[in-house]
């Protein structure tokens, strides 16, 4: 039962009129955690404070009085914490929380799926989720497949489709040259038009190369040929080359006609 005092208690002498251990709520010291928690409930009150000295820490039991309630608390405040936010593309901010942030605390960064599709004009772009390392773009076609895939390729191959997938050309047999899936030409062992007149007839599907020697009167031989140039000049009558370090026609004798 309660006694009641009509007084100060002072003790006699120089001696501690109480025990803060012995009080109900108000402020303790006690030696660690195990201490503050075995406090007995019927000398808890919220409110209270407790400094575990092993720990350095000062405690406030808040909202209740069971061991769950007690909180760090600086300069008397209770100290909260709840999960920070999720990293994102967002202005700097000092923020208003009054909660404090615990050494452990972990921030989840928002990840989702790249847009499809590779070109277009450059983009900051205004997602607030973050790319990670391993993420894959989809190609968008206007043609067959939706989405392609990039297969393993090595510098200085030519690309070609097969299916939904972009392969090397050299990994599916010869290389060809394809306008809406139709072959116009096979591979090329060498090309060589040097002084040659080369025609190119026909579009769309097929298209035709014509390759003829070049010939005419003396007026009419090409100005500035390639060296080695063969001409049949039909006012000679006889067959004669361009050399061009002589700058000059000359016979199967090398004589400049």
């Amino acid at each position: 039962m309660s006694i009641g005092v009509t007084d100060i208690i002072a003790p006699l002498g120089v001696f501690p009129a109480l025990e803060d251990i012995s009080l109900k709520g108000g402020y303790q010291t006690v030696a660690n955690v195990t201490a503050r928690d075995a406090i007995a409930t019927n000398q808890r009150k919220i409110g209270m404070q407790v400094y575990t000295v092993a720990t350095a820490q000062l405690w406030v039991l808040y909202p209740g009085i069971t061991n769950g309630d007690w909180s760090v608390s600086v300069s008397g405040a209770v100290v909260t914490s709840t999960a920070p936010v999720n990293v994102t593309k967002a202005a700097a901010a000092v923020g208003v929380s009054t909660e404090a942030a615990r050494g452990d605390h972990k921030h989840d960064v928002t990840t989702a799926a790249p847009a499809t599709g590779v070109g277009g004009a450059n983009s900051e772009g205004t997602a607030t989720s973050l790319a990670r390392s391993d993420h894959n773009h989809a190609l968008r076609t206007t043609t067959g497949p939706t989405d392609l895939a990039i297969g393993a390729l090595v510098d200085g191959e030519f690309l070609k489709r097969v299916g939904a997938t972009i392969v090397s050309a050299t990994a599916g047999g010869a290389i060809t040259t394809q306008e809406e899936g139709v072959t116009v030409s096979t591979t090329v062992t060498t090309l060589n038009f040097i002084g040659l007149l080369v025609t190119l007839t026909g579009g769309g599907t097929v298209a035709a190369i014509t390759v003829a020697s070049l010939g005419g009167t003396t007026a009419a031989r090409p100005v500035t040929p390639a060296n080695f140039t063969p001409y049949f000049d039909t006012t000679l009558g006889i067959p004669i080359t361009y050399l061009t370090a002589s700058t000059s026609w000359v016979n199967a004798a090398g004589v400049a006609v």
